[in-house]
């Protein structure tokens, strides 16, 4: 049983790469919902040096509730969660819950904190996932993975994103899936499932909350890999501890799809993506 901890509820760390009047856009979102201060919010400013906007500099107040840190350099996205969470730790305790989050993402809800304050008061589990909504698809992004992948399945991912050819091969069939599942759903009238509290295996990366307990039990955010593949990292680390990763509808999430990425060119997306799927099976998959 974790102790009742006084102080902020919520650490809300957000990485910021070139987006800047989206991030403007996000902070002012969430800062709308914290009436009663219970929430700090952290921009990780991963804009290299030399372009950094001035656009965020308003939100830099180190003794208010949001605040900017700029690593110097792009180092990934949870590799910028993972640099900010150490620099909040310098200084604090951990508060019930920490979300990383893209900058894409706004609430739903004005009573997500409230929401969330509910749930601290029973036994959360150490990983919540909760109900995002991908526009302008309308597809839900959670839950991302309920089931483990396989280690063949994880084999295939490995020599799948090494190519840049069979990735554009494997993008456009997911794409056409994904066009199919949605017209199928507007033709029985909703884009929407009736989904309910569930565990599952994996949290659509794009906002994840961690439950103070994720790290007293030993969890981290320290991905060894730039980019993609979070969530199974996530996944892999709560599974090796023993702790539970939750679906909690209640706590709704609008995201811009693929406002976050859409910078980088499909090369260096690949080189990521084989980057990560290296790390994952490597870590995790392959047999001693």
């Amino acid at each position: 049983m974790v102790s009742k901890m006084t102080g902020p509820l919520l650490w809300l760390i957000a990485v910021n790469y070139h987006r800047e009047a989206e991030t403007r856009s996000f902070v002012k979102a969430f800062r709308a919902l914290d009436e009663a201060n219970r929430m700090q919010i952290l921009v990780v400013d991963n804009t290299e040096e030399s372009n950094k906007s001035q656009l965020l500099h308003q939100f830099d107040s180190p003794n208010g509730s949001v605040r900017v840190l700029r690593p110097g350099k792009n180092i990934g996205y949870f590799g910028g969660a993972a640099w900010g969470l150490k620099k909040l730790l310098e200084k604090d305790v951990l508060p019930d819950w920490v979300a990383v989050s893209n900058t894409d993402i706004c609430p739903v809800d004005k009573d997500f904190l409230q929401i969330l304050a509910g749930i601290s008061a029973q036994q959360p589990a150490s990983v919540v996932a909760p109900a995002i909504t991908a526009m302008p698809s309308g597809r839900q992004q959670n839950p991302y993975m309920r089931k483990r992948l396989t280690y063949a399945r994880m084999v295939i991912n490995v020599l799948l994103f090494r190519s840049t050819f069979l990735y554009g091969v494997w993008e456009k069939i997911s794409g056409l899936k994904h066009s199919v599942t949605n017209w199928f759903r507007k033709k029985m009238g909703s884009l929407s499932l009736c989904l309910e509290p569930c565990l599952l295996y994996a949290p659509h990366g794009s906002f994840i909350l961690f439950h103070r307990s994720y790290f007293e039990e030993g969890g981290n955010l320290d991905f060894g890999a730039f980019l993609f593949g979070e969530e199974i990292f996530i996944a892999e680390t709560a599974r090796r501890l023993g702790l539970e990763v939750h679906f909690e509808p209640a706590l709704a999430l609008i995201h811009q799809e693929h406002a976050a990425t859409g910078l980088l060119k499909n090369k260096r997306m690949v080189q990521y993506l084989s980057e990560s799927a290296d790390y994952l099976f490597h870590t995790f998959y392959r047999k001693k």
